[in-house]
């Protein structure tokens, strides 16, 4: 219906010299210290001879909160070492930044067509219409 074409757009690019290093991903990390420190309480309860004080499931609750919490805690403080470590291989790349914009008459000039459409379009609706409320209504006998 819209036989007009879309604007015409160019683009700006400009470049900027940005430093990149890798970083460890640190829920990673944790969940893989809570996950040794649970193993660990796992292997712990079932690894000595039960007391009598205490069933096997109290033993294991009670080594699985603290070994777990050992274990996200030393995850936590590998991530660090690690990230340290690679905060000295640093790169510098060039990144480049794409901005497009429309050219400015053709938006215009695309607006302004539009509107002309869009108006003869609505005149045809209307005359259309006019046409239908001059004729006489039907009578019914």
């Amino acid at each position: 219906m819209n036989d007009t074409p879309a604007p015409e757009e160019h683009a700006e690019v400009t470049r900027d010299e940005v430093t990149v290093r890798r970083s460890p991903r640190y829920p990673r990390f944790l969940v893989l210290g809570g996950a040794v420190g649970a193993l660990l309480a796992l292997i712990l309860t079932f690894a000595f001879p039960a007391v009598e004080q205490f069933d096997k499931g109290q033993i294991f609750g009670f080594l699985l909160l603290v070994l777990g919490a050992m274990g996200v805690a030393l995850g936590a403080v590998l991530a660090l070492v690690i990230d340290r470590v690679m905060a000295g291989h640093v790169r510098t790349v060039v990144a480049e930044h794409e901005q497009v914009h429309p050219e400015t008459d053709t938006i215009e000039r695309y607006v302004a067509e539009t509107q002309v459409e869009q108006a003869q379009a609505g005149e045809a609706d209307s005359s259309s219409d006019a046409k239908r409320s001059t004729e006489p209504p039907a009578v019914s006998s």
